[in-house]
């Protein structure tokens, strides 16, 4: 009803129309439609993409989600935080340890600072493969973490 609103009150082509609807069709569980309006949007922002990769990792698309990110990092777009956080859900979903070693190794390389979240799904994705190193060392950094944050 909300979209057919925007439509008929000529409101369809504005991003954030266009970004509010993707993220309602995919917190209702109604992937082909928020996909559907993301594939007929002139102009994407990082806020539409990660809508997206993110709905449909929230969904369970994790393939869908994951093929979406490398198109987005293909385009002109840098990703954010939360694209990357999305993206990582999606290969712990997927158990794709060599992608989300991959994008945590592309973090590193950029120097984006991993916050709870991000430091979150990354023991989730390689608790998920048993591997041990990697998870010593997330727990490590994570104690370190959590110490730093107790000091103001």
């Amino acid at each position: 009803m909300i979209h057919c609103l925007a439509v008929l009150k000529g409101h369809e082509r504005e991003i954030t129309v266009g970004n509010a609807l993707i993220t309602s069709y995919f917190k209702c569980g109604c992937s082909s439609s928020g996909r559907e309006v993301f594939d007929e949007m002139l102009e994407r922002n990082v806020i539409t993409w990660t809508a997206v990769i993110s709905g449909l990792a929230q969904n369970h698309l994790y393939k869908d989600s994951l093929k979406l990110f490398t198109k987005m990092r293909l385009g002109s777009l840098a990703p954010n935080t939360l694209t990357y956080l999305s993206s990582l859900v999606a290969c712990s979903g997927l158990q794709a340890l060599q992608e989300g070693c991959q994008i945590h190794g592309l973090l590193w390389k950029l120097g984006i600072q991993p916050d709870l979240c991000i430091e979150s799904a990354l023991l989730d994705m390689y608790s998920k493969r048993g591997n041990v190193e990697m998870l010593k060392m997330l727990g490590r950094f994570l104690i370190l973490l959590k110490s730093l944050m107790r000091f103001p």
